[in-house]
Formats: structure tokens, C-alpha cells, sequence
């Protein structure tokens, strides 16, 4: 967003909220909303609840999540050096490039990093620290979103923006928890439809105060105005620019969809089906049944089988004479057919969520700096640092409240700690191996390896599992293109998601240069998403008319 510049028509009386006064205020800093220890609570809130998902992600403790073959990759991968960074050494690099080869293998892909019990015990642990920075977030962001609106006359331009980017950090690791609790909200469906209702609010007061933030009105109006006499001598809530139009659309349109996704996963009896939302609403709608891909979908032999049906069609058709223009065409659609299938595996996996919540992390950031740096008034620096940077009651009470979830989430830990060293599989087999001379698996993990269980040891959770059942061997996940492919796409998206973030936060006229990996990436999830989605309709029309044909 482009920083607004002072008119001097605006340091004049008017009449607005019932007064008439000067538009400028004495002092445009609120502590309450913009000073340092509000700023540092909400951004410490939005970290723990990230890292905590991450950390959750890579030990597979996370409650109500399905991973895939990607998941398991990146999982394997990250987790296997960040061992070896801990414990270095030369003589290990072999084994390292070894071990990393044998376990991207689709027959290793089965095995557990940690016993079944283990995982359940932690990720229940780690499912009460994330529904308690759920609360806090749902209920802070509401707080604040409330106050600039019931305030709207008694406080500045400055400090509405920089509460609506507070807001936004609220919602952004709100809807971060959300992803984790879908299942913790089957079995409590009062609070999901309450959470549900508030959700929509905070949506709506959410996305006004970014057009509201965008708008000519604000963005012609100096930081140091009061945010009502702003709106009320020339109330127009259009962008200025068709940059900030292009700004605003993007961030609506991210507000709209996250929102409705989570809603969805709430929702919906089929949130854990890979086929899209609107495709099942199609389906639903022309009565068709799909078919859910299976394992055999990803294996060579059905990749094999589609380059030789590609190959045949060749030879009979007018490429039969040209054998160069014929290898070209069944490579082309190797590649893709390779791609396409990678392509769904990631945007179907967990980590493709993460992606989404890291970019409305770093738009959020990107605000807070943005307008913490650019949006204050130059003659009011003394004042500024005076206000937004002195430590009182104000400042340390966010602090200190940022220390109940802390304090839940540690009091799960120890909880759980404790159950697991005196469970009495565990000491029957701390016992045997402290018998034992040698473990070999003693040196490769750093927890207690359960036993596996059996059914009448297991009391089951509230939640399900995390899934990581992965493809057989054979699997196109084997082959190196594949990874390859991988790597591109999770580096590609990645990247110019976070780059997209930063410019939007800032300046979106730095996008030009983005715009042809935008195509790229556009094209290939349109390959990869679309068309397939497109052709199991088909599909589905065919089975659905020789079902008809065969009665």
C-alpha cells in the first residue's frame, strides 16, 4: 500500500461525529492499540502457533490431519538433516546421501518415525496448546476489530491501520489453528457453530477495514487525522491507484477463500476426499459418482500404461512417418502426466496449507513494518517514540497475558511427559533395553520406541490418526523427475508466494518481473488441477451413460 500524504485542506475545522473540531488529533499514537507491547504480543502469538504447526507437521504429532506421499518426502527429508546438522561429521555425508535414497523410497514410506501410542499421547498434548491460542486469537482479533469501529471517531488514521494489521495477524493464525482442530470440532459441534458465527464477523469487520485502509479517502488523508473526519469530508472507499486496486483484490480474495475453505473442513462430511470442493458440487449437482484416485493411479505401470496408450495412438495417426515428431509427443506427455500427478499430490498435502498460512504471515508482518516505518508523521517523531515506545501497565499486561497459553501448553507437555514414562509398556521396555548390550536403533532416535500395540492396549482419542499411508512400491514417487518435479514446485510456490506477501504489504508495483512465473505456475496447476478435474467429470458422465445403456 502506498503511504499516504497530508492535505492541507484537512488541518481545518469541521464538523464530524456530532463535533466540529480540527481534523488533526494532538497525539495520534494510541498506546493501547500501536505500542511496543501490544505489537511484540501479537506477533510472539502468531509465531508460537506457526512453529508449533510446524513442529507438529514434522513429528507427525498433529491431531485430525491426513498426509501424503509429498508430506512424508519433506518430512523424511528436513528431519534427516536437521540429525545430521546436530551431529556432523564428514564420515557421515555417505551415509547420509544412503539414507536419504533408502527412505524417498516408496518401500520405506510405511514405516513410522514414532510408535502409533507415542504419537497419539503427543499429538493430544499438542491439540490442547493450539485450541488455547485458537481462543485467544478469535477473541483478541474480535477485540480489536470492535474497538476501531465503536472508536472510529476518538482515534487516527494511523492507529486504525495499524489495529487492522494487528487484526490480520489474529486471523491469520486463527485460521492456522483451524486446520488442526477440524476433527476436535466434530465432537464439540456448540462451539464450532459458535466459533463459526464469529468467524463470519470477523471476516466481514476484517475485510472492510482493508477496503476501508485502501480507500481514497484514507490513503489522501495524513496519518495524524482523525479516522472520522477522514471518511466524512470525502468518503470514497474506491483504491487510488490501479496498483492498490490489484492490492485490495488479492487480499480480499485470499480473506474470501481461506474462510471458506475452513468453514468447509468444518463442515463437510468429505473434507478428507482429493477431489475439490466445486467438483463434488458438480458431481452432486448432475448426479454423478466419482471415483476417489487410488494408489494404483500413481504407479508406473499405470504411467507406463498411458504412454503406451499415447504411443499406439501415434503410430495409427499421421505422426506414424515421423518418428522424432512421435518420441517428442509420448515425451511431452510423460512429462506432464508425471507433473500433473505431483502437482496433485501437493496441492492435496498438508504442506500446501502451510504455504497459504506463511503468506498471510508475512503479509502481516509486511503491514505492521510498513506502516510502523513509512505511515508516521515526520514532525511528530519525537512524539512518536515518546508514545509507541515507552513500557507502562498497557505494554507489559499483553506480555503477561501471552504467558497463559504458554503455560497450558507446558502443563500439557509435563502431563503427557509423565503418563509416557509410566506407562507400563514403556518401563517393561526400558527394563529390556537397559539388559541389552547393544541397540543399534537406541543411536538413530532420541524417544523411546514403543512396542506396537495391540487393540485391547489402546484406549482411542476424540481425534483420528495421522494418516501416512504412502504408495507402493513401483510408485511414480520413486523416480528422480519426480522429486525434481517436486522440489520446483514446492521452491516456485514457496517463493513467489512470500514475494507476493512482501510487495503487498509494501508496493505492488514491484510485481512486474513476477508475472511470468505466475504463468508458469498457473499453467501448470491448471494442467495438473483443472483439466484432470475436468476429465474425471467426463469420466464420470461415461460411466453414468453405460450404466443407463446396460439397464
Amino acid at each position: 500500500m502506498s503511504v499516504p500524504y497530508e492535505n492541507p485542506d484537512y488541518n481545518q475545522t469541521f464538523r464530524y461525529c456530532g463535533k466540529t473540531r480540527l481534523c488533526k488529533t494532538d497525539n495520534p499514537y494510541d498506546v493501547d492499540i500501536a505500542g511496543i507491547g501490544v505489537l511484540i504480543s501479537f506477533i510472539a502469538t502468531a509465531a508460537f502457533t506457526l512453529l508449533t504447526i510446524v513442529l507438529g507437521y514434522l513429528c507427525e504429532w498433529l491431531p485430525g490431519t491426513n498426509t501424503n506421499q509429498v508430506d512424508q518426502a519433506v518430512i523424511l527429508t528436513i528431519t534427516t538433516f536437521v540429525k545430521f546438522c546436530f551431529r556432523p561429521s564428514l564420515s557421515r555425508i555417505e551415509k547420509l546421501r544412503e539414507k536419504l535414497r533408502d527412505r524417498l523410497s516408496s518401500r520405506s514410506f510405511h514405516k513410522k518415525h514414532f510408535p502409533n501410542e507415542l504419537a497419539r499421547k503427543w499429538s493430544a498434548a499438542l491439540e490442547r496448546f493450539i485450541l488455547a491460542m485458537s481462543d485467544q486469537q478469535l477473541v483478541t482479533g474480535i477485540a480489536v476489530l470492535v474497538t476501531i469501529y465503536t472508536k472510529a471517531c476518538e482515534i487516527s488514521i494511523y492507529s486504525f491501520q495499524m489495529a487492522a494489521a494487528l487484526a490480520w495477524f489474529s486471523s491469520t493464525t486463527h485460521l492456522a489453528t483451524l486446520t488442526i482442530l477440524t476433527t476436535y470440532f466434530d465432537n464439540h459441534r456448540v462451539a464450532r457453530n459458535f466459533r463459526a458465527l464469529v468467524m463470519i464477523a470477523m471476516m466481514v469487520m476484517l475485510a472492510a477495514a482493508q477496503i476501508i485502509s485502501s480507500s481514497e479517502s484514507v490513503q489522501h488523508s495524513s496519518t495524524d487525522n482523525y479516522f472520522g473526519c477522514a471518511l466524512k469530508k470525502s468518503f470514497k472507499l474506491s483504491p487510488k491507484d490501479g496498483y492498490e486496486a490489484i492490492n485490495l483484490s488479492l487480499i480480499i480474495a485470499w480473506l474470501i477463500a481461506s474462510y471458506s475453505s475452513r468453514m468447509i473442513s468444518l463442515y463437510s462430511p468429505h473434507r478428507d476426499s482429493a477431489q475439490s470442493w466445486p467438483m463434488r458440487q458438480l458431481a452432486r449437482l448432475f448426479r454423478l459418482e466419482l471415483e476417489e484416485p487410488t494408489e494404483e493411479d500413481d504407479s508406473l505401470a499405470k504411467l507406463d500404461q498411458v504412454v503406451e496408450a499415447v504411443d499406439a495412438r501415434l503410430r495409427a495417426g499421421p505422426l506414424r512417418r515421423s518418428p522424432f515428431l512421435r518420441r517428442l509427443c509420448v515425451a511431452y506427455t510423460y512429462f506432464f502426466a508425471l507433473a500433473g500427478a505431483i502437482e496433485r499430490a501437493f496441492t492435496n498435502s498438508f504442506l500446501w496449507h502451510l504455504i497459504w498460512l506463511f503468506f498471510g504471515a508475512t503479509f502481516g508482518i509486511g503491514q505492521v513494518i510498513s506502516i510502523r516505518k513509512d505511515y508516521t508523521v515526520p514532525y511528530r517523531k519525537d512524539q512518536e517514540v515518546e508514545t509507541l515506545n515507552k513500557w507502562g501497565f498497557g505494554q507489559i499486561l499483553p506480555l503477561v497475558l501471552l504467558a497463559l497459553p504458554v503455560l497450558t501448553g507446558l502443563e500439557a507437555y509435563f502431563e503427557t511427559k509423565d503418563e509416557i514414562e509410566q506407562h507400563p509398556l514403556n518401563r517393561d521396555r526400558t527394563q529390556s533395553s537397559a539388559s541389552s548390550t547393544s541397540s543399534k536403533d537406541a543411536a538413530d532416535f532420541e524417544m523411546v520406541a514403543l512396542p506396537s500395540e495391540t487393540e485391547d492396549s489402546i484406549t482411542p482419542l476424540s481425534h483420528r490418526h495421522t494418516n501416512t499411508s504412502l504408495a507402493n512400491t513401483g510408485s511414480v514417487y520413486d523416480l528422480p523427475l519426480a522429486r525434481v518435479i517436486l522440489v520446483f514446485y514446492i521452491v516456485l510456490w514457496l517463493g513467489l508466494s512470500q514475494l507476493v506477501a512482501v510487495s503487498a504489504a509494501t508496493n505492488f508495483s514491484d510485481l512486474g518481473l513476477m508475472i511470468p512465473l505466475v504463468m508458469v505456475l498457473a499453467g501448470f496447476y491448471i494442467w495438473s488441477v483443472v483439466v484432470f478435474d475436468i476429465l474425471e467429470l467426463l469420466n464420470a458422465f461415461r460411466r453414468k451413460k453405460k450404466q443407463k445403456g446396460a439397464r
